[in-house]
């Protein structure tokens, strides 16, 4: 069962990077695993996804048993899907590197719960449970600060000693300097900071000061990182130019939707 959901896990991920996120929508409700509970005598089944609640049905079939999706929930087979990230992550959970596989599916395990399409569900709540993943992955020693995530990032990403700059924001004096990820980092990590500690979430912004949707370029950032790893456990090919382009493309300063329609409230 295990095994399952851990694969499940990694093609979950290397769905989420390669699909547009309107025209392709991936929710992680795709990727569910599903326990058949039967027992002689009961023809009920429970579904268990990693919540202490389980949904009970009653009254089926062994035939009728199976998963049905919401109409929300897009066509697998219409989804694509990063081979390279996947075959790298299930080479790693069938690997002996135990320690790494545990903490890669743990922390992928988190941006699912971060993505799953549910009503009601606040912006806010999205950022702390994928800012949880990037803490399990990372497995830093003590408290995550900002300054050590984004000192971790450059880390990862190859960068702590390339491109340093500092920020001219009055937010930024005193610390750095980072690479751009590093500086994503530190902007992400403050995010995590003001939803916790600083009144009204509903208040805040869904975009750095570089324009960049926090959710949807954190997951970009996330799987950047879990590719860096592999590969450095030889479970990935080398990063390519191509590779290099897609970074690139995930930190490209972007122009603010509020600056746009002025309607953007952190909601998106």
């Amino acid at each position: 069962m295990t095994g399952m959901r851990d694969a499940l896990s990694a093609l979950f991920l290397s769905a989420v990077v390669r699909n547009n996120p309107v025209t392709g929508a991936v929710s992680s409700e795709n990727f569910t695993l599903v326990i058949q509970n039967f027992q002689p005598g009961s023809d009920g089944w429970a579904t268990e996804d990693g919540s202490y609640i389980r949904q009970i049905v009653g009254g089926l079939k062994l035939k009728d048993a199976g998963v049905r999706l919401p109409a929300h929930v897009p066509r697998i087979s219409k989804l694509e899907y990063d081979v390279e990230l996947l075959d790298g992550c299930l080479k790693c959970f069938s690997s002996t590197k135990a320690p790494l596989s545990h903490r890669i599916a743990k922390s992928i395990r988190w941006v699912s719960y971060a993505y799953a399409n549910t009503d009601h569900f606040p912006y806010q709540s999205r950022i702390l449970l994928l800012m949880i993943a990037f803490e399990i992955f990372s497995a830093l020693p003590k408290s995550l600060k900002q300054e050590r995530f984004g000192d971790w990032l450059d880390f990862v990403w190859g960068t702590a000693t390339e491109n340093k700059s500092s920020l001219p924001d009055a937010w930024a004096q005193g610390k750095g300097p980072y690479s751009r990820v590093g500086w994503w980092g530190v902007e992400f990590f403050r995010m995590r900071n003001a939803i916790i500690h600083d009144g009204d979430p509903n208040q805040l912004s869904g975009f750095d000061t570089q324009g960049r949707e926090f959710f949807a370029t954190g997951i970009q950032v996330f799987a950047e990182c879990v590719k860096e790893i592999l590969r450095q456990e030889h479970l990935m090919p080398p990063r390519t130019i191509s590779d290099d382009i897609i970074r690139a493309g995930i930190l490209l300063k972007k122009k603010q939707l509020e600056a746009e329609d002025g309607t953007n409230d952190g909601k998106s």
